[in-house]
């Protein structure tokens, strides 16, 4: 038997950027169960700290974290490039760019600054559909 950590990734929480969370139940009066777990609170995070490491995850997961209003484009656009290029099968490099363009939040003014981005090809190669059309 090997103990479990449990982790929680909340996606819109914003506080805590992590920490430690306990969930109690009593029925009577009685404390009958305590649930302890780790949980990260993506929100909470820095894009821009997490874009200039290799953790190809933490890249991907760029989407959720804090972006600042005017890098939303920008953040998008160079998690898709650095996802392309990085040291990955095509199958995780196509499951690491779907997190990142299915969760970065843009306004319509954004996702034309991002679509410039990505014309010029910043992005890396686009998605599934268009690799195998």
């Amino acid at each position: 038997n090997l103990p479990v950590l449990p982790i929680i990734i909340f996606l819109n929480q914003v506080g805590d950027k992590y920490g430690t969370m306990e969930l109690r139940d009593s029925l009577f009066g009685l404390e009958i169960q305590v649930f302890r777990f780790l949980f990260v609170a993506l929100k909470g995070l820095d894009a821009l700290e997490y874009m200039e490491k290799d953790n190809w995850l933490g890249v991907a997961l760029t989407s959720l974290m804090g972006i600042p209003e005017k890098k939303v484009a920008w953040v998008g656009a160079e998690a898709l490039r650095k996802i392309s290029q990085a040291p990955l099968d095509a199958h995780k490099q196509f499951l690491l760019g779907e997190c990142v363009r299915a969760y970065l939040p843009m306004e319509p003014e954004q996702k034309a600054e991002y679509d410039k981005f990505c014309n010029g090809n910043l992005c890396g190669s686009q998605s599934h559909e268009q690799n195998h059309l």
